[in-house]
């Protein structure tokens, strides 16, 4: 447990949630270890009360109001029984109304064994407030003190006339003195908790969360449909089989396994790309509450996984369907979907690291390209490695598409097809060795791209709060208590 809540000015929970199950949610992760159901069911109803929404609490988020919204962030924040909490402009976009309710609804929680601290430009509520301060150009501190006697230290007759007011340079000695002495200790966050019990109640909120978009459920299974029908229907009915004396179209299977391979990537990639960055309110609040990285990356990875390589077996199921592989026994088509799964998984972990540094969801698709793009002409296809000058050729070996291609045409013997195809082997320009990389060797250089890109995915998320304004935040908000308890 924090001694501070924040509710930061952007959304904070998922929409696609109703109330008291994002409430349950952040009371497994933010309640201690060890917490009975019981104890977690009554802490999301006090909470509910404490917030008045009781009556909207099986409601999706996302069809409940402004205001309401706004309550369920700050509920949110109480499940952990804060000291303190933090409000950065928590009726921005509400009408007068719901501005009014809010503030008054914070009144109310002040009353209780806990203070709360508001950011806000609106005035026409401040009077439910102890005190406030009022802050003038460059940061420095214009008034400390109750709302009603404001407007007299400006000299002005409405509350909403100080902003006029302010002095445009800070007055002498308006900064409060620097905190000296011994320090309250203030109550750290855990970041030793288990990552397997943070993990799993993060991967069941998120398939509830994907679930509930069936716009984007519909989205993503018409692509299966069309992708797959659509790179079986550009081959001949034969592209796998065998003639009399050898193979047939072994240059027409090979592309055929590349689009493959290339379409399983997407799936993966196109999953992912928007899914942190859409997220990155409730991705930062989380991680400031002491919800691990790793927890939050295997939430994604597991889900969007499984989205992915079932996304990619129903394709491959429809391509082998109506353009068989002519293997007996099957185990080469079995391989091919294997490294095709892998390849999905690759398109998720590029994807997320997509996700993660795009600073909105429409730059994140734009960025996209710049990932699927290298897969398509360093993959092996369009231009065979053999025929690459030496630089371009060794940073092509990066490119997960490439070994998964050579991984896919030697589950299915391709070389062998080309050397049994008498029109194609005169004209071939793959490199024998290109389809000579075992499946082992393609599945740990498959994984080792997952590894890395999760490696990045960490470096780029994990937050360091020692030093940062958010420590400096709980012990000033620490000290400003304890003083104010002494008084």
């Amino acid at each position: 447990q924090a001694d501070l809540g924040y509710v930061p000015q952007e959304d904070t929970v998922h929409r696609l949630l109703t109330a008291r199950e994002a409430l349950s949610f952040a009371s497994a992760l933010r309640l201690p270890e060890g917490t009975s159901a019981a104890d977690t069911a009554a802490a999301v109803e006090r909470v509910l009360k404490d917030v008045e929404l009781l009556d909207a609490a099986d409601q999706r988020i996302g069809t409940l109001s402004g205001g309401q919204r706004k309550r369920v962030a700050v509920a949110l924040e109480l499940i952990g029984e804060p000291r303190v909490v933090l409000l950065d402009e928590p009726t921005t976009g509400l009408d007068p109304g719901l501005e009014q309710r809010v503030m008054q609804l914070l009144r109310t929680l002040a009353h209780g064994h806990r203070s709360v601290v508001l950011i806000t430009h609106a005035t026409q509520s401040l009077h439910e407030c102890d005190r406030i301060a009022v802050m003038a150009p460059g940061g420095s501190l214009a008034y400390l003190g109750p709302p009603d006697a404001a407007p007299a230290a400006f000299g002005v007759g409405r509350i909403e006339d100080v902003y006029s007011a302010l002095p445009a340079a800070p007055p002498a000695g308006a900064f409060p003195p620097p905190m000296t002495g011994d320090q309250p200790d203030v109550r750290r966050l855990k970041r030793d908790r288990a990552i397997v019990p943070q993990a799993t109640t993060l991967v069941r909120r998120y398939a509830v969360v994907f679930s509930r978009d069936r716009r984007n459920l519909a989205i993503m299974l018409s692509q299966v449909a069309v992708l797959g029908l659509g790179a079986a229907l550009l081959f001949r009915h034969d592209v796998f089989g065998r003639g009399g004396s050898g193979y047939l179209h072994a240059g027409a299977s090979a592309q055929l396994l590349f689009l493959m391979v290339t379409i399983a990537i997407w799936f993966g990639a196109i999953a992912a790309a928007r899914q942190i960055v859409g997220e990155r309110g409730v991705v930062r609040r989380e991680l400031s509450t002491g919800v691990r990285t790793e927890a939050y990356l295997a939430s994604k990875a597991v889900v969007l996984g499984a989205v992915a390589v079932a996304q990619t077996m129903l394709m491959a199921l429809i391509v082998f369907a109506l353009r068989p592989v002519g293997t007996d026994p099957p185990r080469g088509a079995q391989q091919v979907v294997l490294v095709l799964a892998l390849c999905s998984l690759c398109g998720v972990a590029m994807g997320l690291v997509v996700s993660a540094y795009a600073r909105t969801e429409d730059q994140a698709t734009s960025f996209l390209p710049l990932v699927l793009l290298p897969q398509l002409l360093f993959g092996g296809a369009i231009v065979p490695t053999s025929e690459l000058v030496q630089p371009v050729r060794a940073l092509s070996a990066l490119v997960a598409a490439q070994w998964g291609f050579a991984g896919a045409g030697h589950a299915i013997d391709m070389n062998e097809r080309i050397a049994g195809d008498a029109a194609f082997v005169q004209a071939s320009r793959y490199d024998p060795a290109f389809f000579a990389h075992s499946l082992p060797v393609v599945v740990i250089v498959l994984v080792l791209v997952i590894v890395a890109s999760a490696i990045v995915l960490q470096a780029r998320l994990r937050p360091t709060f020692e030093g940062t304004w958010w420590e400096q935040a709980r012990t000033r908000v620490a000290t400003w208590t304890a003083a104010r308890a002494s008084t």
